[in-house]
């Protein structure tokens, strides 16, 4: 994912084609793992990715980061359709999840940064998206979108690690969905 998105950072602005970088962080799924274990966690977490995968484009990398956390890169996107692919992300994942005889409510925040708009760099792009990702995560209307931010707000966590990006795995899960999209005037 990590070489992907440096590419596309690399590339957006000399050829002009735009992108849409996508974090997602599973809410409440720790509590899936921490009263039915990792092993049911688990199952609940390839019934997310086999929902996510079914709603992007074939053309998009999808991408399991660890833990509760997915990234998505859209390719060839402007705002409206980069707000269409989270909205379908999000929908996939609205009716509960069923496994182990137990029936799986997640939400999930997610945040997204515009390419080359929000970043000339894939560092710069994470950033982006991890602010947008915790803004959601201080929303209280799961249907809340915020499109432009004109305050920077400050990251309850340092940025999503590049670490992280490196070596994922292709993957997906359920949201009651918040979505704002950074986007920083240049």
């Amino acid at each position: 994912m990590l070489k992907a998105l440096a590419a596309v950072a690399a590339s957006s602005r000399s050829d002009g084609r735009k992108h849409a970088f996508l974090l997602m962080d599973l809410n409440n799924f720790k509590r899936v793992n921490d009263l039915q274990g990792h092993a049911l966690g688990d199952r609940v977490l390839q019934v997310i990715a086999r929902r996510l995968r079914s709603s992007v484009r074939p053309t998009d990398l999808l991408a399991r980061l660890g833990g509760d956390e997915f990234a998505l890169l859209c390719y060839d996107v402007n705002r409206d359709t980069a707000l269409a692919i989270a909205r379908r992300f999000s929908e996939s994942l609205e009716s509960e999840i069923q496994v182990g005889g137990h029936s799986h409510k997640i939400g999930a925040s997610i945040g997204a940064a515009l390419i080359p708009d929000d970043g000339s760099d894939a560092e710069e792009i994470i950033h982006h998206a991890d602010l947008a990702m915790y803004r959601a995560k201080a929303k209280t209307d799961p249907r809340s979108y915020s499109l432009n931010q004109k305050r920077p707000v400050r990251s309850k966590r340092a940025g999503l690690s590049q670490d992280r990006l490196r070596g994922v795995q292709t993957s997906g899960r359920k949201a009651s969905f918040w979505l704002h999209l950074w986007h920083q005037r240049h």
